[in-house]
């Protein structure tokens, strides 16, 4: 597919988003509305040296993911990019949003933060996420909007606040968690292919509500190497609201059973869960083919 990038001056903003096209689980699925060809959008803002979703859309993983043209209608497109100065603020991010051929998306939004995005950039970001929230879904319900944060910003606890503020479910990175992992996340969240364990995309948004934050840790698929490493992994006071665990298996799946994912989920569970929190246990591939770990997401109790 191609790749459209802008570049813009020093102290502008850019934002460059891509489409991911229906997956299994939409075409299986009776109520998914044919009218929408593209089931959520990937957003990078201050692009600068990052360059995430170019290495995304140029990756083998991401092949079957590309919207195909027969996916889009004649105003929409399957990626692009524009730059606005950076004093545009808010208000110049909705206007580009809505002027340009960004597809309408009804499931779900991602949008990375990465360390180019700087802190003049913030209002930006903001800007995209309220945009983003007015849209509504096939049942009328807001667009869910997942930012996922790592650079100078992620300690940034105002800015983190405002994002909550305006719905986003925010995603820091954790152990041994690298940007491109971080940021690959939601696609491969919403996007997988389980074979042994199956979920629906809602049961993924239930956990990921608006207004809430949490931390990803990559740790060994391993019950007894898992155990190790949970000591220290960080828990929200009282325990997580919720936990979602996704294994990354080979794909004969020689090297999980299920038994060793009731286990591992058993330890994480006791370990990290709060008394009432709720878990999700599921798999999904890795952007490079690696296997023997999974993500653990620990979701924060937040305020809702």
């Amino acid at each position: 597919m191609s790749f459209v990038r802008s570049v813009g001056r020093v102290d502008a903003v850019e934002s460059t988003w891509m489409g991911a096209r229906p997956l299994d689980w939409a075409q299986r699925d009776e109520s998914w509305d044919a009218t929408f060809g593209v089931a959520g959008i990937l957003f990078e803002v201050g692009v600068g040296r990052s360059g995430w979703l170019a290495r995304l859309a140029a990756s083998d993983w991401f092949s079957g993911f590309a919207p195909r043209p027969e996916d889009l209608t004649a105003d929409e497109e399957a990626s692009g990019s524009w730059t606005l100065a950076a004093e545009a603020g808010e208000a110049g991010v909705v206007a580009c949003l809505t002027s340009s051929h960004v597809p309408h998306a009804p499931w779900w939004t991602a949008i990375a933060v990465t360390p180019e995005t700087s802190a003049a950039q913030r209002p930006a970001v903001l800007g995209l996420v309220s945009a983003l929230r007015q849209r509504r879904s096939k049942a009328g319900d807001p667009l869910p909007v997942v930012v996922t944060i790592e650079g100078s910003l992620l300690h940034d606890e105002p800015f983190i606040s405002e994002l909550l503020e305006r719905g986003a479910f925010v995603i820091r990175p954790g152990r041994d968690v690298g940007g491109d992992h971080l940021h690959h996340f939601p696609l491969r969240a919403f996007a997988g292919d389980p074979r042994l364990i199956c979920i629906d995309l809602f049961d993924t948004l239930s956990l990921w509500r608006p207004g809430r934050t949490a931390t990803l840790h990559l740790i060994p698929s391993n019950p007894e190497k898992a155990a190790q490493c949970l000591d220290s992994v960080p828990v929200p006071p009282g325990g997580a609201w919720a936990l979602d665990l996704r294994f990354h298996p080979r794909a004969d799946y020689s090297d999980v059973t299920l038994d060793s994912i009731d286990q591992l989920a058993i330890h994480c569970q006791s370990r990290c869960l709060g008394p009432d929190g709720d878990s999700l246990v599921t798999e999904a591939r890795r952007l490079d083919g690696a296997s023997g770990t999974a993500d653990l997401l620990i979701i924060d109790q937040g305020t809702c």
